[in-house]
């Protein structure tokens, strides 16, 4: 990542395993090769460390997405309401 430039050389350890980003895209790259149990896992986890995941609808799709594909279709339900959710109170409360 650091090659990529994602991520920069003086980053240590415990601040790019905190950093959402992190595991962001290697959930992108998991999904991108239909590694889709992987990436549902790195979604979560991306999520549980960003403060602002639930302005985020996007987000939360590509959890989604992943979720079904793999076949965690409980996980897939409950991140389909929360993308409703986030919607909803979008359209009520312009961010």
């Amino acid at each position: 990542m650091i090659t990529e430039g994602i991520l920069d050389e003086e980053s240590d350890y415990e601040d790019w395993m905190s950093d959402s980003t992190t595991w962001l895209n290697l959930a992108d790259k998991c999904a991108l090769h239909e590694m889709y149990s992987l990436a549902s896992d790195f979604y979560a986890t991306g999520i549980s460390k960003d403060n602002d995941a639930f302005h985020k609808p996007m987000l939360w799709y590509r959890y989604a997405k992943s979720c079904r594909r793999c076949g965690r279709f409980n996980d897939a339900q409950l991140a389909v309401k929360v993308i409703c959710f986030l919607c909803i109170a979008h359209l009520l409360i312009p961010l």
